[in-house]
């Protein structure tokens, strides 16, 4: 039987990635370890495209603001949203569907929420 797949360590670049993302390489494996969010069987078509999928329990608490810090986190920051915050839903509605073509994992209720949230930030 195979064991849970684990990171490997940094090793030379240890120091070449942001604190930033390794703290969020840890919410997301702390999400993983508790069931709040799966990730997709290598058989998965979405497999290796930030294929992370909440769970059906957490999908059903899921508010925007969980949405964004769980899916658009993935690949960038939250400073490169928040510095954003007061644009309309025409501005997040343009950006979110790019982030969708690129491979952000978000549905289309997800991405209602999504832009909704967003939108009401200032």
């Amino acid at each position: 039987m195979v064991g849970p797949a684990t990171l490997a360590p940094y090793h030379e670049w240890e120091d070449q990635i942001p604190d930033e993302v390794k703290a969020t390489i840890e919410e997301i494996k702390a999400l993983i370890a508790e069931g709040e969010v799966e990730v997709c069987p290598a058989d998965d078509p979405d497999w290796g495209v930030a294929c992370f999928k909440p769970s059906a329990e957490a999908a059903e608490e899921m508010d925007g603001e969980a949405l964004v810090n769980e899916r658009c986190t993935v690949c960038h920051g939250l400073n490169e949203i928040t510095a954003n915050y007061g644009q309309d839903a025409a501005f997040w509605t343009e950006i979110v569907d790019e982030m969708i073509a690129t491979g952000a994992q978000l549905d289309e209720e997800e991405r209602e929420v999504v832009i909704d949230w967003l939108a009401s930030q200032e």
